[in-house]
């Protein structure tokens, strides 16, 4: 009943629930009681009266708490955390949202994460902390995606793409974009797309101000917009739409075209008078004229956006009187009922009071000589207690003098502590900025590096291929091992950084230990015969073949230590044993020891190498200057997957790396040997057609010559849109795309192949390259319509499994097997 009231009354809604809440406090019922102040909260914070909102939304978080009913509970905490994100108080609203998401991860109520973690981002934003709020909207993207809410998911991109367009980050921001359009394509929410399309347009327009070329992809974005616009009838909208057009036209010295499209969308909004957002789209045209060199009509329509927006100013100055109001109104009505009920009390007190007059004035006549006889004694005795009271009241005014001095030097202390305070976060808010910038700047440097790697790896694979002499075959695998050493160089660096962020994953994968350790010591095979050293490798006899864990960071950590032993050892060798140290049930424990013949560590530097690599702890003459920054991640590896390294250094006979780790026993039935797996026969491969997108010359060379090997056909296309021309002419197995790439990238590229109306075109397998070293990227490929990632730098084998994995005869083969 309150809630259909609350449309038409809310006066008259809330008296309904207060006789609700008197019901249900009579009937002793918890829940009913905690869910009408809750209800009343929404009537309170629907008439803007904050002050009531808060009382109640607090009162049911108390009765839903001690009722145990804890996901009602988060409800309250979310709706006072927005009361207080409102106030600008973001701490207080922190600390209800996270209230709030605590227990919506204990009850796996993913809708509910992903709504805090999205207020929590709002918050984050509001305060400037970008890097936690960036974070916060990933988190809820993630949720968002898992239940295939995609509208949520819409909005969230939506607003990490206009965060990052506002910290100029226009890449980042085009990602964002895109995915926001990718999610209202799949909802068929064609406003949204049409928004979308909008916001491209403008991050776009922003970049082809230093490269023209980008003004036509631009304009392909935007004559989207206006013809989805156009079918909407939405006025406010094709005049942006517009306006983006005619920046366009004047990027492109396409003066006259550029001017009337401005005009066009000014004469739009003429018509629409004190509308939101029109005088910002005033402003907009006036800075298009100012850059176009026309200052007069921009000063015209200047003055036009200050008349609007005064005007919107008014306006919004009256909704706002109106709103205070209403607040003040409601709580003067609360106010009023509460004094009516103060009248009442005090009107049955009178009525009573007038019960018992008649008699007291009878028992007082017979009293008041007795009263009389005895007041002058008493008098004398009074004066002298007063006199002692106005001593005691004396002492203690001066007492409480004291107390006042106190507390103000404690107020004076405490405001000195506030602006410590203040300062301490506003360092701990430069630090996690520096922090996330120099994570971006780590992933994009990576990118830098990644891509001649590929092409330095993917040559020497070629060339090692095809019968060098023996000279040349030495050569080749010394450059091999050393662009491999490169890599995992480039590998430490990044996994440095997610350690420290806490972003680093470990798989659970069955995998051979024995065929994995025979890996590791043949990389070292180059080292080794340059140093003229020995690599032993003993295994324990009980060591099972198959086990369960991450073989890439089990090889990462031992590569590491080798690479140490190696590089510090001058004669003699190097051994790596492996044994059983304890099972139980289904996991095992087991100990790896790294021992060398080296000349030994100074102990103090190894262990602040060993705690933490920093320059501080760099020392260019140390035998450690090539394997710190390899040790320190071994240790934090090791130790975050709940294991120990320790080392045990002898200056003069060697070193000892012992690592105890933990890993699951693979299943009985999974424990084949490596050579038993067949070899894969790729002849069904034989004149396929595959279209290789790629900007990089090298890389188009090396992917084509390892496709040849297998008398694959191939095509170049150097970016995304010479692509989509190449494909409306030739049909193709298989595309290879790059993702980034000038004019169009390979997620945009891979949008527009999967609008394409023919079938075979749209439907066919992609797998994306790319450099990058976010760990979000396979995820965004899949969500641009790609089948596969694979991260360069990449071996022949890896692209060749990659591609059969997406080749349909692969999937109908495997059915019949």
């Amino acid at each position: 009943m309150a809630a259909n009231a609350a449309n038409e009354d809310p006066v008259k809604a809330l008296d309904y629930s207060n006789e609700a809440l008197e019901l249900a406090q009579r009937a002793n019922h918890p829940a009913s009681i905690g869910n009408t102040y809750f209800n009343q909260g929404l009537l309170y914070k629907q008439r803007n009266d904050e002050r009531h909102a808060l009382d109640c939304f607090i009162h049911s978080l108390k009765i839903r708490e001690q009722a145990g009913n804890t996901e009602s509970a988060a409800f309250s905490n979310i709706e006072i955390g927005n009361i207080f994100a409102r106030r600008k108080d973001f701490n207080k609203a922190l600390e209800y949202y996270n209230k709030t998401l605590t227990v919506w991860d204990e009850v796996r109520n993913y809708q509910g994460a992903s709504m805090a973690y999205t207020q929590i981002g709002q918050v984050f934003y509001e305060q400037g902390t970008i890097g936690k709020a960036l974070n916060a909207f990933e988190n809820a993207l993630e949720y968002s995606i898992q239940l295939e809410d995609f509208k949520s998911a819409a909005a969230i991109t939506n607003k990490m793409g206009s965060i990052h367009a506002k910290t100029d980050n226009p890449e980042q921001a085009l990602v964002a974009y895109r995915q926001s359009l990718n999610f209202h394509q799949q909802i068929k929410d064609i406003a949204g797309v049409a928004k979308a399309y909008n916001s491209i347009t403008e991050v776009i327009i922003t970049e082809a101000k230093t490269d023209p070329d980008y003004y036509e992809e631009a304009r392909e974005n935007a004559d989207r917009a206006l013809s989805l616009w156009e079918s909407l009838g939405d006025p406010l909208q094709i005049a942006t739409t517009k306006k983006n057009i005619g920046k366009i036209l004047l990027g492109q010295d396409k003066t006259q075209e550029g001017y009337a499209q401005l005009e066009a969308s000014q004469a739009i909004i003429q018509q629409l008078g004190t509308a939101p957002k029109v005088d910002e789209l005033y402003a907009e045209i006036a800075n298009a004229y100012a850059e176009a060199g026309n200052f007069e009509t921009a000063f015209s329509v200047h003055k036009t956006y200050a008349q609007y927006h005064d005007s919107l100013f008014n306006k919004a100055k009256a909704t706002a009187i109106h709103d205070l109001e209403t607040r003040y109104t409601s709580e003067f009505e609360t106010e009023q009922k509460s004094r009516a009920i103060e009248k009442l009390t005090l009107a049955n007190q009178v009525q009573r009071s007038r019960q018992y007059a008649a008699l007291a004035v009878i028992l007082l006549g017979g009293i008041l000589m007795s009263v009389l006889f005895f007041s002058y004694r008493r008098k004398q005795k009074d004066n002298q207690l007063l006199a002692e009271q106005k001593d005691i009241i004396s002492q203690q005014s001066a007492e409480i003098q004291m107390q006042n001095d106190q507390l103000e030097d404690n107020n004076a202390k405490l405001d000195d502590l506030n602006q410590k305070l203040i300062a301490e976060m506003g360092e701990r808010e430069s630090i996690e900025k520096a922090s996330f910038e120099r994570n971006h700047f780590l992933a994009t440097l990576s990118h830098e590096m990644r891509t001649p790697m590929n092409a330095i790896l993917g040559m020497t694979h070629l060339l090692l291929s095809e019968n060098p002499t023996q000279e040349q075959l030495t050569h080749l695998e010394t450059l091999h091992f050393s662009a491999n050493s490169l890599t995992t160089l480039i590998h430490d660096v990044l996994d440095f950084s997610k350690i420290e962020s806490g972003k680093i994953t470990f798989e659970k994968k069955e995998f051979s230990l024995t065929e994995q350790l025979k890996k590791i010591t043949n990389d070292f095979r180059v080292p080794l015969d340059n140093r003229n050293l020995k690599l032993i490798l003993e295994t324990d006899e009980f060591t099972p073949e198959m086990i369960r864990g991450d073989a890439k960071r089990l090889r990462q950590i031992i590569s590491n230590l080798l690479s140490i032993s190696i590089n510090n050892t001058r004669s003699g060798g190097v051994e790596l044993h492996t044994e059983v140290l304890h099972t139980e049930d289904q996991e095992v424990t087991l100990g790896f020891t790294i021992s060398d013949t080296g000349l030994g560590f100074n102990m103090k530097k190894l262990e602040a190498m060993f705690n933490n690599f920093s320059p501080a702890n760099y020392d260019q003459n140390s035998l450690l200057r090539t394997s710190g920054l390899g040790l320190t991640i071994a240790k934090r590896l090791v130790e975050l997957q709940d294991g120990t390294l320790s080392v045990d250094s002898i200056p003069g006979e060697g070193n000892t790396f012992t690592i105890s780790m933990k890993f699951l026993s693979a299943e009985p039935e999974a424990e084949l040997a490596p050579s038993e797996v067949a070899p894969v026969d790729y002849s069904y491969l034989k004149n396929k057609n595959i279209l290789i997108v790629e900007d990089n010359k090298i890389n188009q060379l090396v992917v084509a010559k390892i496709l040849k090997k297998y008398n694959i056909k191939t095509s170049v296309a150097n970016h995304g849109k010479e692509a989509l021309q190449i494909m409306e002419q030739e049909n193709f197995d298989l595309v290879l795309m790059d993702i980034q790439m000038p004019v169009m990238d390979g997620y945009q590229a891979t949008s527009e192949i999967r609008r394409m109306p023919d079938s075979r075109k749209s439907t066919i397998p992609i797998i994306a390259l790319t450099a990058s070293a976010f760990v979000t990227e396979k995820e965004k490929a899949v969500l641009f319509g790609m089948n596969d990632h694979v991260g360069k730098p990449f071996t022949p084998d890896q692209l060749m499994a990659k591609i059969h994995a997406c080749m349909p005869e692969a999937s109908s083969e495997n059915n019949r097997m």
